[in-house]
């Protein structure tokens, strides 16, 4: 998933191809579409697993987040 990210960057998004991060990886294409119908499904999957990253450990800033939407979306 990091040379997608650092082939994203460097490249945007439109111009990295995941036949090349699959041969930068030394991963067959086939392997990669086995898992992701996509690059946007990639992308997807990508950014959820960052999010998730970053907010373990953080239940209590999770909840708080949660209850201040539920207040705005209240009114």
């Amino acid at each position: 998933m990091f040379i997608f990210l650092t082939d994203t960057a460097t490249k945007g998004f439109q111009m990295t191809s995941l036949d090349e991060v699959a041969a930068e990886a030394g991963l067959t294409k086939g392997s990669i579409y086995w898992h992701f119908s996509s690059k946007h499904d990639f992308l997807v999957e990508l950014m959820q697993e960052i999010i998730r990253e970053q907010l373990k450990g953080r239940p209590g800033e999770i909840a708080n987040i949660i209850e201040a939407n539920d207040r705005v979306e209240a009114g």
